[in-house]
């Protein structure tokens, strides 16, 4: 029988007898592997002992093991995104954490492949990255916020980004922002006011007998008292980052990140101006009163309002100007939107409330009253 053939045959064999061996090879967390033994798991492409071999790499942080994990994420595609094959979830959630319990860093076209599956540990990951070599990955994030699915990498990103904002970023999160001012309108005379002004969750348990304990992540938000890893700060936020064996009661969604929405965007103004969120001359959600005398000292009184509140604005727009971080074109065409409700909650309504449209675009007044509860 020719040579080659007697090879191939020995090839085929080897290919059934690998799997069985594979299955049988008993490892415990008492093991002592030597790193070769580590290697060869993780290119075996068993779940199972690519788990095994990331648990060993993640104890050990040595280097051996550093380049075959990272190969292993450069070859990662979603399990729903393949008919076979593959490592599985949980074999590349156990290879992730051994790159971070490794302290190592991931190249971002790494984290691309893996954001979607695992977002918690996409985040971790990318806070190691040099944030000139992050950016673009940043950016995609943040502006993928529509599609995120929960994870808020958009969030995650965005306050990244506020640290050493990128061109356009400031002028991106002014454009999304709004202040919304509630105005009651009440029985009295005169004029009077007052102002007052968001989980990652990890694998679902399995049975997974034989397996080394399987570790998730979860991100929480200004969680008090918390001695876990920093994330990021931001804005007066502050995120950590928890690990948790899989059903091991640690790695419920905990207290989560909250939402890229109007309050985080004002807070990451704050960021980028340099101020404390608090010492921000507006806040996302205002409220005022304005005692009812007659239309023309309720228009008044509605316009004070409306121009104090939008001098605010600009005042923001003015500052991150001056930081470098808007252009004289931004500058002069953006600012938080303005949307001003105006219920009207007198008793004795004698006299309908006269109707006021703003000047400025960026400003929206709707009148709402109880009857009506009309709304835009």
């Amino acid at each position: 029988m020719p040579r080659f053939r007697l090879s191939l045959i020995a090839v085929a064999i080897l290919a059934l007898v690998v799997p069985v061996r594979a299955q049988e090879l008993q490892i415990s967390v008492d093991s002592n592997p030597a790193p070769g033994d580590v290697n060869t798991w993780l290119k075996s492409g068993d779940p199972r002992l690519v788990a095994w071999g990331a648990y060993f790499a993640g104890l050990k942080r040595g280097d051996d093991s550093t380049a075959q994990l990272l190969r292993l994420v450069d070859n990662w595609k979603e399990p729903s995104k393949v008919a076979q094959g593959g490592i599985g979830q949980a074999a590349m959630s156990e290879v992730l954490d051994a790159l971070i319990q490794q302290r190592r860093e991931v190249a971002p076209r790494q984290l691309a492949s893996i954001a979607g599956s695992f977002p918690a540990q996409a985040a971790i990951l990318a806070s190691r990255i040099p944030i000139a070599d992050a950016t673009p990955m940043l950016l995609a994030w943040y502006g993928d916020g529509a599609n995120n699915n929960g994870s808020r990498l958009d969030r995650v990103a965005a306050m990244m980004l506020s640290k050493a904002p990128p061109q356009g970023f400031a002028a991106g999160i002014v454009a999304a922002s709004s202040e919304r001012l509630s105005i009651s309108v009440v029985d009295g005379g005169g004029f009077g006011s007052g102002f007052g002004g968001g989980c990652l969750c990890g694998l679902a348990m399995r049975d997974r007998t034989d397996w080394p304990p399987i570790f998730v992540y979860r991100l929480e938000e200004n969680k008090a008292g918390s001695t876990d890893p920093v994330l990021i700060e931001a804005g007066g936020d502050r995120i950590t980052y928890h690990r948790a064996e899989e059903g091991g009661g640690g790695g419920g969604c905990g207290t989560g990140v909250g939402p890229l929405d109007d309050r985080a965007r004002h807070d990451l103004l704050a960021e980028m101006v340099g101020l404390n969120k608090e010492a921000m001359p507006w806040k996302e959600q205002e409220s005022a009163s304005i005692q009812w005398s007659d239309g023309e000292s309720f228009l008044r009184d509605l316009q004070n309002l409306e121009a104090n509140e939008e001098a605010k604005l600009h005042e923001t727009v003015e500052a991150l100007f001056e930081k470098g971080l808007l252009t004289a074109n931004e500058v002069n065409s953006l600012r938080p939107k303005l949307l001003i409700t105006v219920t009207d909650d007198r008793e004795h309504q004698d006299a309908a409330l006269p109707q006021w449209n703003a000047n400025d675009p960026l400003t929206v007044i709707t009148f709402d009253s109880p009857e009506t509860r009309v709304s835009d």
